[in-house]
């Protein structure tokens, strides 16, 4: 069973909840009527280019397959005749899919675990784009990301050509792996997709061989984004979607698909969290500071350290209670913290190996800098910020010598605090507050 941290701010309790939806082809007739009472009942859960090319007839429909021993689904598509339902033309679709129609259990959202199963089979003389040719698809639905896929499985022209699996953060993709497509040609594969949806999700993807079981692609990272901002929900769509941009690539193709399955898994978390917070302290000091309300087989955590949010460093390992049912607070301090901005993150180790991330958090020193004004100053020098942090300050010449505290005065007026700098002599100084320096002029 698959495990997670989730990060909250008030107490939850977790049930475990499954729910599962098969689709499998029954025979020749009502297709799109099968599709469409699995993923979108009452709705229309098909996307077909029937509209420019109503002559053809429906381009999926059912066959018998010798192989699977069952009826499977055919997906057709043109190169000449066929669009993007009659909405773009420099491309063309032919996909079933689950959206805002469908049932919520067909939904991902934010904290569940969804396993996508089904099989295809791509004809041995299948011709990729050099653009792109998707075959799957996890697409979100609202917010600011969603023109660009989360995940996409897609085949593309090369020297060879290749199956790709293409992931996408925020608006722009990246290829996460890629493999030769020859063994997929002629061949039918099963398809095992797992998904914990969220800020910091997992992945995982596996295809084999009908024939035998030999693994032909596989990829799997438990710590990725897996949510896009804003977002309603997560949603798979499955066919084939392809450019236009060089016809010349391409022929009239068929894919077969055959056993979707969409499971929902709500799973318990190892460690419940009620808090994962960091702030600054003294102006140059991180807390980090986090509360369990309950622990199962935990380990330790580790929190990590990071400049950019994206290569991160350990920074301290804290033990963990193994097995707890009561609330722990834990606690610790950076206090070398990188200079600007500093990303934090909670790594939960269980005994067995398997770990587990929290969201991340950012601080920002240069909002927790103070301001020094007038510069330069004749008789006073005004420190503006979060005056009540200021714990030590010292006042050096240019030559670095220390000034005695006995030729300046302080007083705090309107939360300010105000600096006499009346008895020193003319010309520029250094002031260090709680270990940062600043520079000011005396005229």
């Amino acid at each position: 069973m698959k495990k997670y941290i989730i990060y909250i701010f008030f107490t939850l309790t977790f049930t475990s909840a499954k729910s599962q939806l098969l689709l499998d082809a029954d025979g020749p007739g009502n297709t799109y009527e099968l599709i469409t009472s699995k993923l979108a009942p009452g709705y229309d859960a098909v996307e077909e280019p029937d509209c420019n090319h109503a002559i053809f007839g429906r381009h999926i429909d059912e066959v018998y397959d010798a192989t699977l021993n069952t009826n499977v689904f055919r997906f057709h598509i043109h190169v000449n005749e066929d669009d993007d339902r009659c909405i773009n033309f420099d491309r063309q679709r032919n996909e079933i899919k689950t959206y805002a129609s469908s049932p919520d259990s067909l939904k991902g959202i934010e904290g569940e675990q969804f396993d996508y199963q089904w099989k295809f089979k791509l004809d041995a003389n299948f011709q990729s784009s050099s653009s792109f040719t998707h075959i799957h698809q996890l697409k979100a639905v609202g917010g600011t990301e969603s023109s660009m896929p989360l995940i996409t499985l897609t085949t593309r022209k090369g020297s060879p050509d290749k199956l790709q699996l293409r992931y996408a953060e925020t608006t722009s993709q990246i290829t996460l792996a890629q493999v030769d497509l020859s063994p997929f040609k002629g061949e039918w594969v099963n398809v095992v997709e797992t998904v914990l949806y969220g800020e910091t999700g997992t992945y995982s993807i596996t295809i084999t061989k009908v024939s035998d079981g030999t693994t032909l692609f596989s990829y799997s990272n438990n710590s990725i984004r897996m949510w896009k901002t804003d977002a309603s929900f997560i949603r798979p769509k499955w066919g084939i979607y392809r450019s236009l941009n060089n016809p010349l690539d391409l022929r009239d193709e068929v894919v077969l698909f055959a056993n979707f399955r969409i499971q929902e898994t709500i799973v318990p978390t190892p460690v419940e969290l009620t808090k994962f917070t960091t702030a600054i302290q003294h102006n140059t000091t991180v807390m980090i500071e986090w509360k369990t309300v309950s622990e199962i087989s935990n380990n330790y955590f580790e929190v990590e350290k990071s400049k950019n949010g994206i290569d991160w460093l350990p920074f301290q390992k804290i033990d963990g209670a193994g097995n707890s049912l009561i609330p722990i607070h834990y606690q610790t301090e950076d206090k070398n913290p990188f200079g600007g901005i500093s990303y934090y993150r909670l790594k939960q180790v269980d005994f067995n190996g398997d770990y587990y991330y929290s969201d991340i958090s950012k601080v920002d020193l240069n909002n927790n800098l103070l301001h020094l004004y007038p510069n330069p100053s004749k008789d006073v020098l005004i420190i503006e910020g979060i005056i009540h942090d200021i714990h030590n300050i010292k006042i050096y010449n240019i030559n670095g010598s220390e000034i005695s505290r006995g030729k300046f005065n302080t007083k705090i007026i309107n939360n300010n605090l105000e600096l006499s700098i009346e008895n020193l002599a003319l010309g520029m100084y250094f002031i260090t507050i709680n270990d940062r320096t600043y520079k000011f002029y005396k005229y």
